[in-house]
């Protein structure tokens, strides 16, 4: 690992003009590297310590921190949640849960919030980006209060992501903890005390601003939709409009859009608590996933982690077709020929500025976590030339949304994939009814869905390159020579 992925690492960071940390670990040990910026304006470099805000990946920590309450049996995972957070929503709304949401809402289980399947709306985005841009504090409360109260299909009838069900399942952990406020409630708790001291960098805001955790900086877009040609507004189109905000890869030579970015070292950083409010590092991270998911678990028991990959689809909203299951969502960079070697399960952490993969592969038994600091292609150009002088504009057209993060994360993991399994162009075809026993019965229908659906899969080879950074051509041996012989370019 050490003689391939600061190679890829600091290829990834020029060419995407972006901070990179990697961190792995498996049952051989553990490696984390970093390259490109942390603090561009400073022109300090990124190292393995430098701390970032990873976003949904708060999610995996707050499913985790539940199941270990299901499994002392502290709490019924069939149990309505309402009766858990009433006290707090009385005292800081000044109404019940039913009195918020209707009486829908009382049948509405802590599993069903795990798996997303409540039917509860997810939050408005450009209110949050707003107070974030702000720097608003804003918790639990503040995103209930402004989300929508109306349920988008019958209770436990469907699916869909919903960042405001790990928000009630953050109040449900504080009751328990006995938490008078949510502010109260510890959310490095669910780390055993063996291993809680590996993660001195992990924290959980509840106010203040990235910067006051000395965050690397990371780098969001400034673009409201006002600023774009009505025809760049038209639904159907490429750009995926939210509200008074832009998402995706905009295409801001076609449609003119001006634009500029900000460091979110400013923001806000609390993120909305339990379902997105985690500062770490890669390292940090992949260990955590590890003890999680791993073959020996220290976060959960065996049977915990296996209720955790209970997986059923997102039917409606983001991610349609997506397998989701209690803070952990299959993830997969499909190879040729298609082999379930490349398919991981964990959970994405987009941030404003930055964006995280974090996933374990249970056929190789490792985890992987590569995080960057740049928000999405509208922040690459305009940062470019103040960063990395000389270097051509991108010119990225794409509709996906985090090309530069999936682009990393598959030269990442294929690296990973070279190393452990000596991988020459593709893998070996695994049985998935072995190997992956939890997913038994869903392989062929989450190829048919997934190599389709561009929110979560992107095929290596389809991803757009670099004019001044193109790779070597040739075979994936001759292209894992060319990564481990050839000199830096730095």
């Amino acid at each position: 690992m050490a003689a391939v992925l600061p190679k890829i690492a600091r290829a990834q960071a020029r060419k995407w003009n972006t901070g990179v940390q990697i961190g792995i670990k498996h049952a051989a040990g553990f490696y984390s590297t970093a390259a490109g910026l942390s603090h561009p304006a400073e022109e300090r470099e990124m190292n393995t310590s430098t701390p970032i805000a990873m976003g949904s990946l708060t999610k995996t920590w707050t499913a985790a921190a539940m199941m270990q309450h299901v499994s002392t049996g502290a709490v019924d995972i069939n149990a309505p949640f309402v009766p858990y957070v009433d006290g707090y929503l009385v005292e800081e709304l000044g109404n019940t849960t039913v009195g918020l949401f209707g009486e829908w809402i009382e049948n509405v289980t802590i599993r069903m919030l795990l798996q997303m399947r409540s039917g509860l709306a997810d939050y408005p985005d450009d209110v949050l980006r707003e107070w974030t841009v702000a720097g608003i504090d804003y918790g639990p409360f503040d995103v209930i209060n402004v989300s929508s109260k109306e349920p988008l299909f019958e209770v436990d009838q469907g699916a869909a992501y919903s960042s405001v069900s790990y928000v009630f399942l953050g109040l449900v952990l504080a009751n328990i903890s006995g938490a008078p406020t949510y502010q109260d409630y510890d959310q490095k708790s669910v780390l055993p005390p063996g291993i809680r001291e590996r993660f001195p960098n992990t924290i959980f805001p509840t106010s203040g601003l990235c910067k006051d955790y000395d965050t690397a900086s990371m780098f969001a877009y400034d673009a409201p939709a006002a600023q774009m040609p009505r025809e760049c507004q038209q639904p159907g189109s490429l750009q995926q409009i939210d509200a008074s905000y832009l998402y995706g890869s905009v295409l801001n030579y076609s449609c003119g859009l001006t634009y500029g970015t900000v460091d979110a070292r400013d923001f806000s950083c609390t993120n909305g608590w339990t379902m997105g409010n985690i500062i770490t590092t890669a390292g940090e991270a992949a260990d955590f996933m590890y003890e999680l998911y791993g073959p020996a678990p220290t976060i959960v028991p065996a049977t915990a982690q296996a209720q955790m990959l209970n997986f059923s689809y997102f039917t409606q909203g983001w991610g349609v077709g997506m397998p989701y299951g209690y803070g952990t969502y299959v993830k997969s960079v499909p190879t040729a020929p298609a082999s379930t070697t490349g398919w991981m399960y964990g959970h994405g952490g987009a941030d404003y500025g930055s964006y995280t993969n974090a996933h374990y592969n249970p056929i190789l038994r490792f985890s992987l976590v590569v995080a960057t600091t740049n928000e999405s292609s509208l922040a690459y150009d305009s940062t470019l030339k103040a960063f990395w002088p000389g270097q051509p504009l991108s010119h990225y057209t794409s509709s996906i949304s985090n090309a530069h993060a999936e682009d990393t994360w598959c030269a990442v993991l294929n690296g990973v994939l070279e190393a452990l399994s000596e991988f020459e162009g593709s893998i070996p075809g695994v049985d998935s009814t072995t190997a992956l026993p939890k997913l038994s019965g869903w392989f062929d229908k989450l190829l048919g869905r997934v190599t389709n659906n561009c929110y979560f899969c992107r095929l290596c080879e389809g991803m757009p390159q670099h004019k001044s950074a193109a790779g070597p051509s040739g075979s994936a041996k001759s292209r894992r020579r060319s990564r481990m012989d050839d000199e830096d370019d730095d």
